[in-house]
């Protein structure tokens, strides 16, 4: 008895592990213009069903700001449904919209469309995660490491055309996100106007944030030498 008990258990975690890699062969990440304005409205579903409903915006801000620049844009989908699975927004800002999020006094669904600093040339730029959303039916440790990875990859090949981050901002409004910002060694400025909490960083080639890609860090750590030896000069 014990020993048919034994793999019947090894049965159900051998399908449990099958199911887990079916899901992850299933997830396919697209960035920016890989990205179509549809799937930009299905953000929002995921926000209604992740967020409570005074931090969830609109769908219309989000293409707003999507037609502005669509690269904040890194997305989940299913490659055998299409459907979304999740997402994450993080808008590169220009210093005074910046400023206001890290005062706490504005919300990222309030920003408008023109505090979006684009990626047109190289240098430092100030970023806001603004958000990060799984689909709560779906493994969501799962696709939550492939949409950070998926990011990375992104900063990656901004870093190869001489874009990088400065600054980080988030504003967290639940208790996952503050979980997020807590892993990822932000530090907590406080509460906002709207009570949430306000977390911030400076980015550097020790940042945990990019920490998980060894190349990235390599990117970041050749252009602070740089900035270095300008300012030396």
């Amino acid at each position: 008895m014990e020993s048919l008990l034994g793999r019947t258990k090894n049965e159900r975690d051998s399908q449990s592990f099958e199911g887990l890699q079916e899901r992850k062969n299933d997830l396919r990440i697209l960035h920016g213009s890989e990205i179509d304005r549809h799937t930009i409205r299905q953000t929002f579903e995921i926000d209604r069903v992740t967020y409570p409903s005074e931090f969830c915006g609109s769908a219309e801000h989000a293409l707003s700001m999507f037609a502005v620049e669509p690269s904040i844009y890194t997305v989940a989908v299913s490659s055998r449904t299409k459907e979304l699975i999740g997402y994450c927004c993080a808008i590169p800002l220009y210093d005074e919209y910046y400023d206001l999020v890290a005062a706490g006094k504005c919300l990222d669904i309030d920003l408008p469309p023109e505090a979006i600093r684009s990626y047109r040339e190289p240098g430092n730029y100030k970023m806001c995660l603004s958000f990060v959303a799984v689909l709560p039916s779906y493994s969501e440790g799962l696709a939550s490491k492939a949409l950070f990875v998926g990011y990375l990859q992104k900063l990656l090949g901004l870093a190869d055309k001489g874009i990088f981050l400065s600054h980080l901002v988030v504003d967290a409004v639940t208790p996952k996100g503050k979980g997020l910002c807590v892993g990822l060694q932000l530090d907590q400025l406080g509460p906002s106007e709207h009570h949430s909490t306000i977390f911030v960083s400076e980015i550097n080639p020790s940042s945990r944030l990019l920490s998980a890609n060894s190349t990235l860090v390599a990117r970041y750590a050749e252009h602070f030498r740089k900035v270095g030896e300008k300012k030396v000069a």
